[in-house]
């Protein structure tokens, strides 16, 4: 069974492009791609999870 990780936002580490590329190659992390379903369709890394993040957000409904 896959272990689940349930970090808080609190908990959440943003990195370069050169570490995201080292953990995403061990295999224990996923990448979270925020853009649109549009700009998720036209290409993503492979794996990826997408939740667009302009829609999570009270800005995004002014």
């Amino acid at each position: 069974m896959e272990e689940t990780n349930t970090k808080t936002v609190e908990d959440v580490e943003t990195v370069d492009v050169y570490t995201a590329k080292g953990l995403l190659s061990v295999g224990h992390h996923r990448y979270l791609d925020v853009r649109t379903n549009e700009e998720f369709a036209k290409g993503h890394v492979e794996d990826a999870l997408n939740i667009p993040y302009m829609f999570k957000t009270d800005e995004a409904f002014s």
